[in-house]
């Protein structure tokens, strides 16, 4: 007796092997740690750097990795729609990212030059916008990419810039840290993926 398919589940699953070669772990991974970084060494714009660095290489990288391995997959209409609808969160998302960087910007100006209880609690919990909008980013991947170790890695970013300043530990530490376990996990999953999913061979020259 033959079943019928699933042609939808069929899809996710090629959708989520798609996603399960670690490159996004890889790349989100080294943004966070660079925020951390630059903060210590005083380089901010690290993070833009290699985030445009990241955005350019993330498609080179999946040609020459991934689409080898599982092939290049169409998708049905509703997952490209989906899809589309990805990239229109993040374009508005990283439009408001960047005015309220500058709004940021501003208040940290205005309340260095008139230090009150609001400035005191600012600068304690000076990672917590930045680590907010990150999160929310995290978690806005999570859903659309259908891949819920992301949701983990929002909550660990959450749980450091809120947490961390209670407990005294150093803003680099506790901001850097989510970003070290991303490029952990995603380094695992490369590996697993490469391992899974290998080269087809080339057919010697005198195989029938």
């Amino acid at each position: 007796m033959t079943h019928p398919i699933d042609l939808k589940t069929l899809e996710r699953k090629a959708y989520l092997s798609y996603h399960q070669d670690g490159l996004l772990d890889l790349g989100l991974g080294m943004l966070v740690l660079a925020v951390g970084i630059g903060w210590v060494v005083g380089i901010p714009w690290l993070m833009g750097v290699l985030l445009a660095i990241g955005v350019s290489s993330y498609p080179a990288a999946k040609k020459m990795i991934t689409i080898p391995r599982v092939g290049l997959v169409r998708f049905s209409p509703d997952r490209q729609r989906r899809e589309k609808r990805t990239i229109s969160f993040f374009v508005t998302y990283f439009t408001f990212t960047v005015l309220l960087g500058v709004a940021m910007f501003f208040l940290v100006i205005a309340v260095n030059r008139n230090p009150n209880g609001f400035g005191r609690l600012l600068e304690k919990f000076i990672m917590a916008p930045f680590g907010l909008l990150v999160a929310i980013a995290l978690a806005a991947l999570a859903y659309w990419k259908q891949v819920s170790r992301f949701y983990l890695y929002a909550a660990l970013l959450l749980l450091g810039v809120f947490g961390g300043p209670l407990l005294g530990i150093n803003h680099a530490i506790y901001f850097s840290a989510p970003g070290i376990v991303m490029l952990l996990v995603g380094l695992y999953l490369l590996i697993r993926f490469l391992q899974t999913y290998r080269l087809p061979e080339e057919e010697s020259p005198g195989s029938v």
